[in-house]
């Protein structure tokens, strides 16, 4: 490092290389020492343009987050994944890693909003769909993340992940006809995405629709036929509308292909239909 001592990218590149070899204490040292060399660059930045960003250094503060993280440092490494958007507003890493690092904290109506802003940046980032897919699920302020979701659909109105987690949003709330519609459009999108009608199938379950529903869950157990989990729901179906050979049909299939847990429901079910086997 000697050539290179004076070199923040050096820096940080040698504690990317730390941290690869489960050196925490060496990585954050030299994190450190990259901070520490671009400090002056930014201030002189921003004393002649007020606006400016130095995305390096961007980069070196998302770094060090990811590296308090896993050092357990929690306060500690959502300021730094903080200060690396502050540094650098419109790279879409600096506000993906922010998000994943609140979600994991368990701070997801923020985490929410964090990963809302790096897709906008870059719709396509499959690392950022990919954490708020998983964050749709989390407990969070569903009336607010309608409205977050709202708003940045008139920004990107072609991201499936804010259509899709705005429909969740929505049956959370009770808008079973509004979460249908939403679903449905992401189904537009994505004719293969099987588990979206299944949850179309779910909500016109929970707004009275019993023919609605099991049309859709015909058609996901039509596409996954040794799917158990699927089976046992349409068979239940089934028997609210008083399809007692469907719904023993659908039972036989989920005892055919379930788990033990799965097998044991089925057989309960079956009994209760004077089918038991």
């Amino acid at each position: 490092m000697d050539r290179h001592s004076d070199d923040a990218v050096a820096w940080d590149r040698l504690a990317g290389y730390q941290v690869r070899e489960g050196r925490d204490e060496n990585a954050a040292d030299s994190i450190k020492r990259a901070l520490t060399l671009e400090e002056p660059i930014r201030k002189r930045l921003l004393s002649k343009v007020p606006i400016a960003v130095v995305p390096t250094s961007a980069l070196v503060w998302t770094e060090w987050g990811m590296i308090l993280a896993r050092m357990g440092k929690q306060d500690d490494s959502l300021a730094a994944h903080e200060a690396a958007v502050d540094f650098d507003p419109g790279s879409t890493l600096s506000w993906m890693m922010l998000g994943a690092t609140q979600q994991q904290f368990g701070r997801f109506d923020a985490a929410r909003q964090s990963l809302i802003r790096s897709i906008e940046l870059v719709p396509f980032n499959r690392q950022a769909v990919g954490e708020l897919e998983k964050l749709a699920k989390s407990p969070q302020d569903f009336a607010r993340s309608l409205v977050d979701y709202d708003a940045a659909l008139s920004k990107k109105s072609d991201v499936i992940v804010f259509h899709h987690n705005r429909a969740y949003a929505l049956a959370e709330l009770g808008r079973f006809a509004a979460s249908v519609a939403a679903y449905r459009r992401v189904l537009a999108a994505n004719p293969s995405a099987i588990g979206v009608r299944a949850n179309i199938g779910a909500m016109l379950l929970a707004s009275g629709d019993l023919g609605g529903a099991i049309a859709e869950y015909e058609t996901v157990v039509q596409t996954l036929n040794t799917d158990a989990e699927a089976a046992m729901k349409l068979g239940f179906l089934y028997s609210q509308a008083d399809r007692r050979e469907d719904a023993i049909r659908s039972y036989r299939s989920a005892l055919e292909h379930g788990n033990a847990e799965q097998k044991a429901q089925a057989q309960s079910a079956l009994k209760n239909l004077g089918a038991a086997q």
